[in-house]
């Protein structure tokens, strides 16, 4: 029996320590699948009511973009990169969007609201921080970084809609925000 617990500590030990690593990890890096395959899904999963879930959405697309901007100062932001991490982005955003509209429909407009403000907010912080990185570097940088850059503004703008949207319905319905 003792050598069963033994086991289990180091199991615990172990993975935690493999966990902590595959934090840092970038796309390319040995440990990134493990970063967004079970630390990321495993956040996700521990996040409690569709908010909560929303918000954790809105950190993972900010850390794709962090992602993004980390490659290309280091001139290792590949098309396959960009791609994945494009896809990967925009799937948390849509994500986050859908879990507010959920939100909205379910007549939380306050939770609703400082969620749409929140991803705005990130997206509006990501996009400069994004523009400022892209005339800081090289032409090669720069290009590594137009498609991401402008899904960034898309869903920017979306998000800015959707902000007043909510905030004038939340309004209307006499919620405070």
């Amino acid at each position: 029996m003792p050598l069963v617990i033994i086991a289990l500590v180091m199991a615990a030990v172990l993975g935690g320590g493999v966990s902590m690593e595959a934090n840092k990890a970038l796309p390319g890096d040995a440990l990134y699948p493990f970063k967004i395959g079970v630390n990321e899904r495993a956040e996700g999963y521990l996040a409690r009511g569709d908010a909560a879930k929303a918000h954790v959405d809105v950190e993972l697309a900010e850390a794709r973009l962090d992602e993004a901007q980390a490659l290309a100062r280091e001139n290792k932001l590949s098309v396959a990169a960009q791609s994945q991490l494009t896809q990967n982005f925009n799937a948390h955003v849509a994500e986050a969007t859908a879990l507010g509209k959920k939100l909205e429909s379910q007549k939380d407009y306050q939770s609703a609201t400082a969620l749409a403000i929140s991803l705005q907010g990130m997206l509006k912080a990501e996009v400069q921080l994004l523009q400022d990185a892209s005339s800081q570097g090289s032409v090669a940088r720069q290009v590594s970084l137009v498609p991401i850059l402008v899904e960034a503004r898309k869903n920017l703008a979306a998000a800015a809609s959707t902000s007043i949207d909510l905030s004038a319905q939340a309004v209307a319905a006499n919620v405070k925000i």
